[in-house]
C-alpha cells in the first residue's frame, strides 16, 4: 500500500507541490521531492534561522520544525486523512494534506499562496461592494442633500476614522463654489469658507483642475494650499470632484485628524463613494427643481383661476349690460320706426316735401341703429352660444343684389358707385347657406366698403367659382388700412385712430362677419393698400345637395 502510494506521489511532481514521506515512530523523512520544488526556497528561507543548529549533512534538516509543526496539527479521528492549512507571516499559505499508514505518515504540500490572495482580493471586493450597496440604499432614502451626506459621514465615520467632511456646489457664472453641507467645524469657520474662488485651497483647486486631490502628513505640509485645513488639526485629507453625466456640479471631501494616510483601497472606496452621492445628489437637485417648477405651476395656475373668475364676471356684466342696454333701446326705437312708417305711408298727407325727406332720413338712421343694436345682440349670443342657422339652397347673385339696393340710399349719400360684376354664364349661382347669416355678412362689408370710402369713391363686387369654392370680393377705393392693422380690425370693438372719429359704428361688425363666416366653414381674409384701396374676401363651400 505504501509503495502504490510513493509511486503514485513520485510520478506527479508539479512546480507548487511536492511530497514527504516521514517515519511515524521516529520523524526522519525517508524519502521527498521538496528539493526539484518552487516550496523549497520559500521554506527554506522561512526556516533559515534553525540552520545553524542542524547538520549540514541532512539535506532534510532544514523542514524539520515544519514537519513537526504539521504531525501536532494531524487529526487522528479523520482516519486515513486529515488537511489543512498553514500560513506564514501573513503572507504564503500551504495546504497540507497527511494521509497515515500504519509505518509512514506521507505528507503532501501545496503552495495556495497565490489562491489565497486571489481570495483574499475577492473578499475585499465583496465586502466594498456590500459598502457600498448598502451606502446607496441609505442616500437613496433621503431627498435633501444634508440628509444624503449626513447618513454617508455616520457610514464612513466609523470605517475610515473621518471627522469632517465639505461638501461644495458649483456656482460656474462666477468661477466659485459654495459651500452646502458641512461637518467637524463651527458655523462661524463654516461661513468664513462659504465661498470659495477657483483654485483657492484644496476644493477651489478640485473645482479647477475637475481632479482629486489626496493630502496626506497635512500636519508637516508646507503646501499652500493645505494650509486652511492645516488649522483645524487634519492630517489626512481627500478632496474628490463630482461629476453628472460628464459635467462638474461640486467637490466631496473628507478629512481626518486621528490618522495620517489613507490606504489605496480606502481611496477607491471613497471615490466610488463619491461617484453615487453625484449621482443621488443629481437626482435631489432635479427633484428640487420640479418641485419648484411644480410650485410655480401651481401658483400660476391658481393666479389664471382667479384672473379667469374675474374675467368670467366681467363678461357675464358686460354680456347682461348689453343685453339689457339693446332691450331699452329696442323699445322706444321701435316705436320710433314705427311712428315714422306710420306718416310716410298715410295718404293724403298734409307733410311738405321738406318734411317727408326728414322723416327719410329718421327712418334710415332708426334702422341702421336698429341693426347696430341687433349685430350687437348677435354678437352677445355669439359670445356664450353658439349661433343657430338655418341651412337652405340661396342664391348668392339675387342675395348681393338686394343688398345693394338696400344700400343704395347710403352709398347715394356718400357719393360711392356700387358696381356689382356677375359672372358670365353663370347668372343662376346657388349654394347651400344660411340666408339671413350670409346677408348680415354682405351688407356689413358693403356697408363699411360705403362708409370709408372717399367722395366719388367706387366700390365692386365681384365672385367667382373654383373647385367648387366660392369667393365673394368686396374691392374699394378708400384710403385703406395699415398692415400692422390687419388682424386688429377683427377684433371686437376695435375702432382704427386713423378712421375719423365721427364715422358711425360699434367695432364689433367685422368680429362677427368673421365668426358667422367661420361657423359657416369658410373664412373671411383683408389684403389692403394705403391710399389705394382694401379688399374683403370671403371664401365658401358650395355644398350643393
Amino acid at each position: 500500500m505504501i509503495n502504490t502510494i510513493e509511486f503514485q506521489v513520485k510520478e506527479v511532481k508539479p512546480l507548487n507541490k511536492c511530497y514527504f514521506i516521514v517515519d511515524r515512530e521516529t520523524l526522519q523523512i525517508r524519502e521527498s521531492n521538496i528539493c526539484n520544488c518552487a516550496i523549497y526556497q520559500l521554506l527554506k528561507t522561512i526556516y533559515a534561522s534553525t540552520q545553524d543548529n542542524i547538520e549540514q549533512a541532512d539535506p532534510y534538516a532544514t523542514f524539520h520544525p515544519l514537519l513537526k509543526r504539521i504531525i501536532n496539527e494531524i487529526d487522528y479521528n479523520m482516519g486515513t486523512a486529515s488537511s489543512f492549512e498553514i500560513q506564514f507571516n501573513n503572507q504564503s499559505t500551504i495546504e497540507v494534506k497527511v494521509y497515515l499508514t500504519s509505518e509512514n505518515f506521507i505528507i503532501l504540500l501545496k503552495d495556495n499562496t497565490k489562491h489565497v490572495q486571489v481570495f483574499d482580493i475577492i473578499e475585499e471586493n465583496n465586502q466594498r461592494l456590500t459598502i457600498l450597496t448598502e451606502i446607496s440604499k441609505e442616500i437613496m432614502q433621503f431627498n435633501e442633500p444634508k440628509k444624503i451626506l449626513d447618513s454617508l459621514f455616520e457610514r464612513l465615520s466609523s470605517l475610515l476614522d473621518v471627522d469632517f467632511y465639505f461638501n461644495y456646489i458649483l456656482d460656474s457664472s462666477n468661477n466659485q463654489i459654495k459651500l452646502m453641507n458641512y461637518h467637524g467645524i463651527s458655523k462661524e469657520i463654516a461661513e468664513s469658507i462659504e465661498i470659495l474662488q477657483f483654485g483657492e485651497a484644496v476644493c477651489g483647486t478640485v473645482a479647477k483642475t475637475q481632479k482629486k486631490i489626496i493630502a496626506e502628513h497635512v500636519d508637516k505640509s508646507d503646501d499652500p494650499k493645505v494650509q486652511l485645513i492645516k488649522g483645524w488639526n487634519i492630517k489626512a485629507y481627500i478632496c474628490h470632484p463630482l461629476f453628472a453625466h460628464g459635467k462638474l456640479i461640486g467637490t466631496l471631501s473628507f478629512g481626518s485628524s486621528k490618522r495620517s494616510t489613507f490606504s489605496t483601497d480606502e481611496v477607491e472606496l471613497i471615490c466610488d463613494i463619491c461617484k453615487q452621492v453625484a449621482t443621488s445628489l443629481e437626482r435631489v437637485f432635479l427633484i428640487a427643481n420640479l418641485k419648484e417648477t411644480n410650485k410655480a405651476l401651481v401658483a400660476t395656475n391658481q393666479q389664471l383661476l382667479i384672473e379667469k373668475e374675474r374675467a368670467d364676471k366681467a363678461n357675464k356684466a358686460k354680456t347682461n349690460f348689453l343685453l339689457l342696454m339693446s332691450h331699452e333701446l329696442r323699445t322706444p326705437l321701435n316705436s320710433i320706426i314705427g311712428y315714422n312708417e306710420l306718416l310716410l305711408t298715410t295718404p293724403n298727407s298734409y307733410l311738405s316735401n321738406n318734411q317727408i325727406k326728414q322723416l327719410e332720413k329718421m327712418l334710415r338712421a332708426s334702422n341702421q341703429l336698429k341693426n347696430m343694436i341687433n349685430d350687437m345682440l348677435d354678437f352677445v349670443r355669439y359670445d356664450n352660444v353658439s349661433l343657430t342657422f338655418n341651412l337652405r339652397k340661396v342664391d348668392i347673385n339675387a342675395l348681393i343684389e338686394d343688398c345693394i339696393l338696400d344700400a343704395a340710399f347710403f352709398a347715394k349719400s356718400k357719393r360711392v358707385s356700387v358696381d356689382f360684376e356677375v359672372l358670365m354664364n353663370n347668372t343662376d349661382l346657388y349654394i347651400y347657406s344660411d340666408l339671413k347669416r350670409l346677408k348680415q355678412v354682405v351688407t356689413n362689408l358693403l356697408t363699411n366698403a360705403i362708409k370709408y370710402n372717399k367722395d366719388n369713391g367706387n366700390v365692386r363686387i365681384s365672385t367667382n367659382v373654383k373647385e367648387s369654392i366660392l369667393t365673394i370680393e368686396f374691392h374699394d377705393t378708400g384710403k385703406g388700412i395699415e398692415e400692422k392693422e390687419l388682424e386688429d380690425i377683427f377684433k371686437p370693438f376695435y375702432r382704427s385712430p386713423s378712421n375719423n372719429p365721427t364715422v358711425e359704428g360699434s367695432g364689433i361688425g367685422l368680429s362677427l362677419s368673421k365668426q358667422i363666416i367661420h361657423e359657416l366653414g369658410g373664412s373671411l381674409t383683408v389684403s389692403s393698400k394705403v391710399n389705394v384701396g382694401s379688399t374683403f374676401k370671403i371664401t365658401l363651400p358650395l355644398n350643393l345637395y
